[in-house]
Parts: structure tokens; sequence; C-alpha cells
């Protein structure tokens, strides 16, 4: 089999999974069990490994890992780890000083995670809607889950949308590590700082900014990351079906890997601070108006630089932008 016909098969195999991912939100549970089967066949070489990366936990990402199984009715009241809550808004505050991780599993509602003017060394919860929200800390670690009961589509899209779930934090509240996952909905974080952020993001959108971290990785499944004014050194992204857009300075490295997705990066600098390898499938890739594309296309570009971008863009399009 000549490359042209691999890479013809590649190309097939992928866009058969993108009509997948709509096959998948008609037909639940039961569809699942087509992916492993379509996986399974479709693997004929190492050139098709691509599609299982596509596909691999696809109704994960689009849908969260804990609630996009559960199908039947939708919760009624409140419950903040196990009691029912008779108050329309339920309100806490927990000491920050024994917290320096956060631990966030969200599942369909609109999140607020921010900085407070004052540096009062309490965190303030406020939490509104139905379904169930546990929180606890432990280990130096703030852990919280919110609604990812939510079960039921309806014909305006995944029902949960009046769930509110807002973190305040003192202000310059620094952390070793924050890890989301958001399933549906959206979600705001504003002005933190991290050693290592991790995002998970399924079907909903997840705004970050004005953010700082040594190290940060984020996979979008067929959902939208919207990130701005971020200062992080190390940055790994991940694109499925979904959208990606990243504006601000990556001091080291970049290592990015499009799907079927779209990723649109606006960074400090020049093109010649990096090296570039690229690898292009079926897609686009574009940086300061030189493209790369075309099937099974590869490129290094040496500038002479101490750091290296590499992009990997399968049928989607990668596009960087420098403002110098």
């Amino acid at each position: 089999m000549n490359k042209f016909v691999k890479v013809c098969f590649i190309t097939a195999g992928i866009l058969m999974a993108s009509g997948l991912v709509f096959s998948f939100i008609g037909a639940a549970a039961g569809g699942r069990n087509m992916f492993h089967f379509i996986k399974d066949n479709v693997r004929q070489d190492g050139e098709l490994d691509i599609i299982e990366g596509t596909l691999e936990g696809l109704p994960e990402r689009i849908f969260g890992r804990k609630w996009y199984h559960n199908w039947g009715s939708n919760p009624t009241y409140l419950t903040i780890n196990g009691e029912k809550v008779n108050t329309e808004v339920w309100e806490t505050q927990i000491p920050v000083e024994n917290i320096k991780n956060l631990s966030l599993e969200l599942g369909a509602g609109e999140f607020y995670i921010r900085e407070k003017n004052a540096a009062d060394g309490m965190v303030d919860v406020t939490i509104a809607g139905v379904g169930g929200c546990d929180y606890q800390v432990k280990d130096k670690t703030l852990y919280v889950e919110g609604f990812t009961g939510i079960r039921t589509l309806n014909m305006s899209g995944l029902s949960g949308y009046q769930n509110n779930l807002i973190l305040t934090f003192p202000a310059r509240t620094d952390f070793s590590e924050i890890d989301v996952e958001a399933g549906a909905g959206t979600m705001e974080m504003v002005s933190l700082k991290a050693e290592e952020i991790k995002v998970v993001v399924g079907a909903g959108e997840f705004i970050m900014n004005q953010m700082e971290a040594k190290e940060l990785s984020a996979e979008v499944g067929a959902g939208r990351l919207d990130v701005s004014d971020m200062y992080a050194k190390d940055v790994s992204l991940m694109v499925g079906v979904g959208d990606c857009i990243y504006e601000g300075t990556i001091e080291n490295e970049l290592e990015a890997e499009c799907n079927m997705g779209n990723m649109s990066l606006t960074l400090d600098g020049k093109e010649s601070d990096y090296n570039y390898e690229l690898e292009c499938s079926a897609g686009n890739i574009d940086i300061d108006g030189s493209v790369v594309t075309g099937l099974a296309s590869k490129k290094s570009i040496q500038n002479g630089a101490a750091r290296t971008f590499e992009l990997v863009c399968s049928v989607g399009n990668i596009s960087i932008r420098f403002d110098k």
C-alpha cells in the first residue's frame, strides 16, 4: 500500500470519527460500543494510531467522566455533602491556610473561580441550583465536585445551566497544583497562580484570564478553551473536535496536538524566538503566515533558538501569531 493510499485511509477514518461524535449524542451508551468496534477494526498499522487517539475516551471527554452515562431524571433540589439544602443560595467559608492544591470536578452549570481584593485568609464558597455538590479539604487539597448528576438533554442543550458555584480566594493566594475537569456549562478562572495547572474540558466553555503557571496542560474534547493574558513556562495543548484560543506568553516549550478542531495562539515575542517541529496529516499549520499543509507533511524549522515548539495537526487547524 503506497503512502498516498495510507493517508487517504487516515483522512477517511478521521472524518468518520467526526460523524460518530454526533451519533454518540443520539445513541448515548449504546453508541459507545460502536466506537470500540471501529477503533479495533480500522487500525491496520501504526499509521492509523491517530484514529484511536481521537476515539479513545471520547464519550468521557465530551460529557465528563462521571455523569454522561447516568441517563434518567434530573435532581430537583440542592445537596451539599449529601445533605439536602433548604435555601436557594448556600454559602460558607473555608480557611485557606491549609489549601495548597485545587481539585475541581464540575458538571453542568456556571462556575467562577477567582481572587478577591481582601487578604482575609478565607475562601468564600457560594452555591445555588439543583443537584449535588461535595467538598472537603484533605492533604492540603481542596476537593470540589459540583453538579455532576445532571442527566438529561433538552432541545436547547444540556439542562442545569441555572446552577452556580463560586469559589473566591484571598488576594495573593498561590497554589502548587490546580486540577480541573469540566464536563459542560461555562467555567471562568481569573487571577490565580500555580506551579502546575491541568485542565480537561468536555463539551462546555472554559475561560482563563490573568493566570500564571510554570506548567500548563489542557485537553479539549468538543468544547472551547479561551485563555487570555496567560503566562506559562511550558505548555501542552490537545484539541479533539473543539476549539482552543491562547493569548499571552509561553516562556519555554510548547507541545500542541490538534485532531479535528481548531487551535489559535497569539504570543508575545517573535517567530524566530523558537524552533519548530511540524507534522501535518491533512490539516493546516500556519506560523505567522508561513503555512504547512497537505497530506502527511513534515517540516523542521531551525532558527538557532534554545526553545522548540512541537506541533501536530491531523485534519484541523493550528495558527500561531506573534506580536513582534
